[in-house]
C-alpha cells in the first residue's frame, strides 16, 4: 500500500476514529473523503 493510502487509513482509523451512524465522527470522515476525493480532481457531493 502506497505511504499516501496508508495517511489516509491512519487519518480515519484513528484521528477520526469509530464513525457510528449519524454521529459527529460519520460526518467527519465523509467531508474529509470528500475533500480528499475534490483534492485529486473529482467531483464529489453528499447524497
Amino acid at each position: 500500500m502506497s505511504e499516501a493510502a496508508l495517511q489516509h487509513v491512519e487519518h480515519l482509523s484513528v484521528t477520526i476514529g469509530p464513525r457510528g451512524s449519524c454521529t459527529a465522527s460519520e460526518r467527519q470522515a465523509s467531508e474529509y473523503c470528500r475533500q480528499v476525493l475534490r483534492d485529486l480532481g473529482y467531483e464529489a457531493h453528499r447524497e
